[in-house]
């Protein structure tokens, strides 16, 4: 039953805020949305968000239960700090990147100097 709610409320509201956002666009000055796209839109966003979740709960699930398979006494914990160092160096990646700079030295890409 939670499994459900964590999947169906998300895909609801996703759904929901797609066919609100519509019926502003169809109330605009010269904009028309179609009835079609106003129900399928809303729906294929419904669709999405429900799968990715699905998704996200199928993976969840499976890696806790290799890491306690593999005799992780706490797989939680080890998932968060997974989680929490891919964070750091993404992040870190994305401010080298806007700077302009290459942590890395990624050979495909010249470095890029200050002007």
């Amino acid at each position: 039953m939670t499994r459900t709610l964590l999947v169906a409320v998300p895909a609801a509201a996703a759904a929901a805020a797609v066919a609100a956002s519509g019926w502003r666009a169809k109330a605009g000055p010269g904009g028309g949305t179609s009835l079609r796209a106003a129900v399928l839109l809303p729906v294929a966003a419904g669709g999405v968000m429900a799968f990715t979740h699905w998704a996200s709960l199928v993976l969840d699930h499976g890696v806790e239960d290799f890491l306690a398979r593999r005799g992780v006494r706490r797989p939680r914990l080890v998932m968060a700090a997974v989680a929490a160092v891919a964070t750091a160096l993404l992040d870190r990646r994305a401010v080298a990147l806007r700077d302009g700079r290459e942590p890395l030295g990624d050979a495909r890409t010249p470095a890029r100097r200050p002007a």
